[in-house]
């Protein structure tokens, strides 16, 4: 029996498979948790990702990433998942579209294509109803630039009536003057 043991661990397959479970160890899987690299890819990814939340004004994923980085932490004291798990959760969360399945996606699609045919319509009215809008208001401006005009002429029509009378006005000023003297 001794001999039949020594034998199939002299096998190739059973070396494989030692080399297998050496690699596969917990030692050598929790590794990657503790990598270096990894930690600062992940900081890096993190800050970029809260800038860009915080840049677009979506502070309610910046809070969302905020607590579950906060929540993680009283579970797990590793950064990387605490990273990891915060950005992937913001995410989850802030496009939920993404996880549905494509059971639904033909009824969205033709719901959006209905929904973006009714905004064009809409559109167009609008549009028609600001040129209407534009004609009314350069006619109003037009007959206003009218009247504008015509006061604009009587104005300088006074003001040409007035001239005599403000140069014997000057006139009269200039012998009170020389009467004071």
């Amino acid at each position: 029996m001794f001999g039949f043991k020594k034998f199939t661990n002299s096998l190739p397959f059973n070396k494989i498979k030692n080399h297998f479970n050496t690699i596969v160890s917990k030692k050598n899987s929790n590794s990657i948790l503790h990598n270096r690299v990894l930690l600062y890819a992940l900081l890096i990814l993190a800050l970029l990702d809260l800038f860009y939340l915080a840049n677009s004004r979506d502070f309610t994923s910046v809070t969302i990433f905020i607590l579950i980085g906060l929540l993680t932490s009283f579970f797990c004291k590793n950064m990387i998942v605490i990273l990891f798990v915060s950005i992937c959760i913001t995410h989850i969360l802030k496009y939920p579209r993404s996880l549905e399945g494509a059971k639904n996606m033909d009824d969205e699609e033709n719901e959006d294509e209905k929904e973006h045919m009714e905004n064009e319509d809409e559109k167009e009215e609008d549009d028609k109803k600001e040129s209407m809008e534009n004609k009314k208001n350069t006619e109003e401006m037009t007959t206003e630039m009218k009247e504008f005009m015509e006061v604009q002429n009587k104005i300088i029509g006074g003001m040409a009536e007035l001239e005599p009378l403000m140069q014997k006005a000057e006139g009269f000023i200039e012998k009170f003057e020389k009467y004071n003297r």
